[in-house]
């Protein structure tokens, strides 16, 4: 059943009570309009339900929020009001060369994926981002490092693991959250149209066998996805990392986790032991070329866990957009891989302070 009040669906249905040292190739990734960097003039704030905090920036405001008498921003000490209200010129020019210089971080991730997805000619390519923790081996507590914003590890230099999961509460903080992105971009709006995102809701078995071909090692096990309803087979692979980039964000009360990985298809044949079993609900959110996973995995024991993904969506355009960027030719491939990472970091960035 569906709660009005959380649309499209309520947090009861879920019972809620490593990173090579090689320096990868630079390749150009020009934009359809011929500038591969971004205007920040132009970049709209991202927007979060007026009941969940989010955070503030020096010069953006949403004055149209009902949280501004209660929420003022860290940057400005003045009242506003309609009669004061400070309207900037539009700048000239972003810089004395008239460009944007790149992201940094959006530039690596794109070199990363170019190299790994288009360069190396994979099938079966799957691109997700996890958000959790990276951690500490030694002392078992998140990493820190002396650094102040979001950096790329290289996990050759750390002895450090990766661990997607959180608290339920953070779990019902985001399922609300998804749930009123949703239903605001269902609101259509002459002036600015928004791509409204699509929902679907599973609840499906994994259970992990051991290969007889290829021996037991954990990157040779077989997964065979059924319906939970119906015991319909949904997938049956081998899943397998090609490679990975795990970012630390201090300011922030989550990691995340980059990967490429290869699910090849398995087709029946004999299988070894039953391994593992775990009951996956999930809820889907779909928007442009990503896909937002929120769920809650109950393991053999009874254990629960709650995971936050992101997979980017459609590997072909990628891989389109990246071999026309090989070639010379006008690509969006390096705007796909921002659009793919700001949606991670809108996530990651989330100020969950009430999570009841």
């Amino acid at each position: 059943m569906l709660d009005k009040k959380e649309a499209p669906v309520s947090t009861e249905t879920l019972d809620s009570s490593s990173i090579s040292s090689e320096n990868f190739p630079s390749v150009k990734y020009q934009s359809l309009t011929g500038m591969s960097g971004e205007d920040p003039s132009k970049k709209p704030c991202s927007e979060t339900p007026s009941s969940i905090s989010c955070e503030k920036y020096a010069g953006v405001v949403d004055i149209s929020s009902n949280t501004l008498d209660n929420e003022r921003s860290d940057f400005l000490s003045c009242q506003i009001s309609s009669k004061q209200l400070f309207t900037p010129k539009p700048l000239s020019e972003p810089s004395f060369l008239n460009l944007v210089p790149h992201d940094e971080l959006i530039r690596f991730v794109s070199d990363f994926l170019f190299h790994n997805c288009i360069t190396e000619s994979l099938k079966y390519v799957e691109i997700e981002a996890k958000i959790g923790h990276i951690v500490d081996v030694i002392t078992g507590e998140r990493l820190w490092l002396p650094v102040l914003t979001e950096t790329i590890i290289n996990s050759n230099e750390l002895k450090i693991k990766f661990e997607s999961n959180m608290t339920e509460l953070q779990h019902k903080y985001f399922n609300r959250f998804l749930n009123a992105s949703f239903e605001k971009s269902q609101i259509k709006n002459k002036g600015q149209p928004r791509v409204p995102m699509k929902y679907k809701h599973t609840k499906e078995i994994d259970k992990f066998y051991n290969n007889l071909s290829l021996g037991q090692g954990f990157q040779n096990r077989v997964r065979i996805t059924t319906d939970k309803k119906t015991g319909q087979i949904i997938s049956r692979l081998i899943k397998t990392r090609v490679a990975s980039l795990n970012i630390f964000s201090p300011r922030t009360q989550f990691d995340w986790r980059l990967s490429v990985n290869i699910e090849m298809p398995f087709e029946p044949r004999p299988l070894g032991a039953l391994v593992m079993e775990r009951d996956k609900d999930r809820l889907s959110y779909v928007h442009q070329f990503c896909q937002i996973d929120l769920s809650q995995v109950i393991s053999e024991n009874g254990s629960k866990t709650h995971e936050l993904e992101v997979e980017l969506l459609d590997i072909d355009e990628l891989k389109k957009h990246g071999n026309a960027a090989s070639h010379g030719q006008p690509n969006n491939f390096e705007n796909i891989v921002r659009i793919f990472v700001d949606n991670v970091r809108i996530l990651v960035r989330q100020n969950i302070t009430n999570t009841h």
